[in-house]
């Protein structure tokens, strides 16, 4: 037989095997894509999902969505582990090796080298069909990534902003916590909780509440047993006339002066500017704890009746 016949053969023999292969391997089309995909998709949403609850968590569903994202996470890597490693690439360059080889042994050889050719295009069209794949899986899903990556850092941003204006007394906002308050009040960061008008502008003597109205903001701090206490906060109202020993608080009332009750007061120094804050709501100093349950009735009564509410400043020395 003829020996250039038997090399023919035998190479267009390997290199038909090697499409066919090529063909077969990962990712076929695109449902093999969104299963192979799937388990790296589900550990990079779980972890965006965790950090998503912790950084704009308002609620008691910022814990279930961490726990769901550990889970997402766990089968996720089983998944990884199990099924994508062994996944065969879409590996072109021994199919690739084979044509260059057969172009130039038999560059002789017309109609070999249609052959040779029709196999190139067909290795083409099918890398061409591979990338669609890929391009189509990575624009749907990796752009859903993207979008909650994105708003996890405008969330980031927005949320360390607020943290070094507190930190630098510079301004004070409605903080979120995993009590729920913030969902169940229906509030927004910067938005004050309540803005109340003045009972009365003089205080005492020659000192005088220049101050409008004051913007009341619903804050938290962390206690020693690392539980959040919730507090009103406010920016300094502006008083003429004080001297820095002087000391001075402020109450909620409503139109007659009565003290809301169970509604904490403020209390400051004449040498204060910045945020100020109140008492923790219905504390139990016996237990050491806050009553969540009264201290949201009376944020909701205070939401409730917003408009009808003033504030006192009283001189206290």
């Amino acid at each position: 037989m003829n020996p250039i016949r038997v090399k023919f053969k035998a190479q267009s023999s390997v290199l038909e095997t090697l499409l066919e292969e090529y063909k077969n391997s990962h990712p076929k089309n695109f449902s093999a894509m969104i299963r192979a995909g799937l388990p790296i998709f589900m550990i990079l949403f779980s972890v965006l999902f965790a950090i998503d609850a912790l950084i704009n968590g308002a609620s008691d569903e910022s814990i279930a969505n961490i726990f769901v994202s550990v889970v997402l996470f766990f089968f996720g890597l089983v998944m990884y582990v199990k099924f994508y490693r062994f996944l065969s690439k879409d590996d072109s360059s021994s199919a690739e090796k084979n044509i260059d080889a057969m172009i130039t042994d038999f560059k002789e050889y017309p109609d070999v080298q249609n052959y040779v050719k029709k196999c190139q295009g067909d290795l083409l069209k099918e890398k061409a069909h591979k990338r669609k794949i890929k391009m189509a899986y990575y624009i749907v899903f990796g752009g859903f990534l993207a979008f909650l990556g994105l708003k996890l850092l405008i969330g980031l941003g927005i949320n360390l902003s607020h943290f070094f204006k507190k930190d630098s007394n510079e301004a004070v906002f409605n903080s979120k916590t995993l009590d729920g308050f913030y969902v169940a009040l229906d509030l927004q960061d910067d938005v004050p909780f309540l803005s109340l008008k003045p009972l009365k502008k003089d205080i005492s003597g020659n000192i005088r509440l220049e101050a409008q109205t004051l913007d009341v903001y619903l804050n938290d701090f962390i206690d020693k047993s690392s539980q959040t206490i919730r507090i009103l906060s406010a920016m300094t109202p502006e008083i003429s006339g004080k001297d820095s020993t002087d000391f001075f608080r402020i109450t909620i009332t409503d139109k007659n002066g009565n003290p809301i009750e169970r509604c904490p007061r403020f209390s400051f120094s004449g040498s204060k500017s910045g945020i100020i804050s109140t008492y923790a709501f219905c504390y139990d100093v016996s237990t050491n704890m806050q009553c969540s349950f009264q201290t949201l009735q009376v944020l909701r009564y205070l939401q409730a009746n917003k408009d009808d509410l003033r504030f006192l400043v009283e001189k206290i020395n």
